[in-house]
């Protein structure tokens, strides 16, 4: 059994993820620290996908983790201070892999859309949609002309020559930023309104859970 997240409306994914991270670091209420942490296991346990890349960023911030008990030792705070911090930590790393995952920016820009006032929204869907995929494009662009300028010249490149490739390279990348904001552009404008699904009541519901555990415990 996989739990398609993709179903759930982008802006609830956010606003749920919102609470949880101030029940954690604000709160601090061990029932709902527990509540939270039994949420991110079940998430993660049935998508395989989302486990596999929430242990490789874990993984990448090891050292973090260890520095943080290495000072707990040096400056003598309680080791549970540690675990408390780390596993916090963890869990909003979990929380991004989650968002960035099982969220397009096609639904996200969408259903923004469709609770703002039109105008406000008509120019500034570009300039957002430009800046989502606009450090991909540009990291992609970068590999792509580096590789072919040495295909062509069969050497390295010089640091003289770099202006010229940063040329090159920035103009490819605006323009390919300009087109796909075309297309989404297009795309959000023919389906503006704000969806909600039966799915989507699973996150309102969760909440008031957490709240009456944290009331009543």
């Amino acid at each position: 059994m996989i739990l398609n997240l993709n179903r759930l409306n982008p802006i609830g994914k956010i606003i749920f993820v919102l609470f949880e991270l101030f029940f954690l670091f604000i709160i601090k209420d061990k029932i709902l620290n527990v509540s939270i942490m039994m949420i991110v296991l079940i998430i993660l346990i049935l998508n395989p996908l989302l486990l596999r890349k929430s242990l490789s960023a874990l993984l990448h911030l090891s050292p973090l983790f260890f520095s943080i008990f290495f000072l707990g030792f040096i400056f003598g705070s309680y080791l549970q201070k540690d675990v408390i911090i780390t596993v916090s930590i963890a869990i909003l790393v979990c929380f991004t892999i989650v968002l960035i995952h099982t969220t397009s920016e096609y639904a996200l820009l969408k259903n923004i859309r469709g609770i703002l006032p039109y105008k406000f929204f008509d120019n500034f869907i570009v300039f957002i949609y430009g800046i989502i995929n606009f450090i991909p494009i540009l990291n992609q662009q970068f590999y792509a002309t580096m590789n072919a300028y040495k295909l062509l010249n069969g050497k390295k490149v010089r640091l003289s020559e770099f202006p010229i490739l940063f040329s090159s390279l920035l103009e490819k990348s605006l323009y390919s930023v300009h087109q796909l904001s075309m297309n989404a552009e297009r795309y959000i404008n023919s389906k503006f309104r704000f969806e909600l699904n039966k799915y989507d009541s699973v996150i309102p519901l969760i909440v008031i859970f957490q709240l009456l555990l944290f009331i009543i415990l």
